[in-house]
Formats: structure tokens, sequence, C-alpha cells
């Protein structure tokens, strides 16, 4: 009998020195595959990330030949959803109208099942958009990224608001689209490392920050 109970718990402690950190699932809703933008986009997340846990990374095309529907779209998120992510980037936001709460509630799905990072979007055709003017901006939940420019403030023709932050975009590229990937990588970082953090640590790091736009370790806590 001590011979198989020593057994049994040599067996337990070698599965728990071999046991594999967990994959961590990104869906980035985008262009089809092969496009550019979405190829820069994922890469931007990839290299970016530094993290043990494993990416797998999905992505949902929105548009179809080089147009997006609001049918696509919502096919697109519900798709996102059979894939269980950890977090959903989305490269896109616009001015809201009314044919457009059918992807609200949609997004606010989304939202409320995982982290939901979000593009605050630019040139949108006017000047001085408001984020509430946004889809985007009628998701609660959702995290919305701007882009800074070089002089520290958002980047010309930005949406503006209460956005959760804004950041400078990685060299080589130009946007909140980017700006939003690189957010993506660290928040997927800091989810690998602590599986207790969720939306409530976040909105109380942003609450707490002196900053108009709070940097990685005020937001994500490293």
């Amino acid at each position: 009998m001590k011979l198989v109970a020593f057994s049994l718990g040599f067996l337990l402690i070698s599965c728990h020195a071999t046991s594999q950190p967990r994959t961590l699932r990104i869906a980035v809703l985008d262009t089809p595959s092969g496009h550019s933008h979405s190829e820069r986009v994922i890469g931007v997340v990839r290299s970016n990330y530094s993290a043990s846990c494993p990416l797998e990374i999905e992505l949902f095309p929105i548009y179809r030949n080089g147009n997006w529907t609001i049918q696509r779209f919502r096919s697109a998120l519900q798709e996102t959803r059979r894939f269980s992510p950890d977090v959903v980037n989305i490269s896109w936001n616009t001015l809201y109208r009314r044919p457009y709460e059918l992807i609200v509630k949609e997004l606010r799905k989304v939202s409320r099942e995982g982290f939901l990072v979000a593009a605050s979007g630019q040139g949108l055709g006017i000047d001085d958009v408001a984020l509430s003017e946004t889809v985007m901006g009628n998701v609660h939940h959702a995290l919305v990224i701007g882009a800074l420019g070089e002089n520290g403030g958002l980047s010309g023709n930005s949406v503006r608001g209460k956005l959760l932050t804004a950041l400078p975009a990685p060299i080589g590229t130009l946007g909140s689209s980017y700006s939003a990937a690189l957010f993506t990588a660290k928040l997927a970082e800091v989810l690998c490392r602590k599986k207790d953090f969720d939306l409530q640590v976040l909105s109380a790091n942003k609450q707490n920050s002196l900053q108009k736009y709070p940097s990685f370790e005020e937001l994500l806590g490293d």
C-alpha cells in the first residue's frame, strides 16, 4: 500500500511539473486573409506579445470585396463567440446610425463575455467626432483605444471623448488600428500571468489614474 501511495504521489507531482500554460485565444475582426491590413494587425499582436502562454489568433473578415454590410459584420461576431476568445480585437469604428443598432447589440454580447478591444477610428468624414457618436461609443465595456501623435496628443482626425486610453502606434504603422492591436498584445500578456484579471480591475485602474491617457503599466497593473 505504501508503494502504491508513493507512486500516485510521484505521478501527481510529475503531471503538475509538466503541465502546459493555457492557450490564449484572440479573435481579430478585420480585412480578409491575405490583405495587408489584417496581416499587419496580426503581426503587431504577435510581435508585441512575450508571455509564456501560446497564442491562437483567428481572423474573422468583416469585409467582402472591399465593403462591409450589417449582416456580414453580425455573422463575423457570431462566429467569434463560437471560437470562445479571451480577447476580441476590432480594427473598425464608424458613426452611429439607427440601422447599426443590430451590430451594437451583438457587440454588447461579445463585451459581456470577454475583453473587446476596438480602434477608436480615424477619418470618419467630419472633424471632432465624439466617441459617443460612434458605434463603439455605444458599446458598454468596449475598450476603445486611440492613437497618439508625435506631440503626445491624439493624432489628426481621431475620434475624441472617453477613450480607455490612446497609445503611439508601433514603429512603421499609423493609426488606432495598430494602437489597439498593441494594447491587445499587452492585455494578453497580463491575462497569461493573472487568470483573475477582469474588467473591474481595468476600470478601477482607469479611474485611479491621473493621466488622460494612462500607460500600459497603469491600466494593466504591471
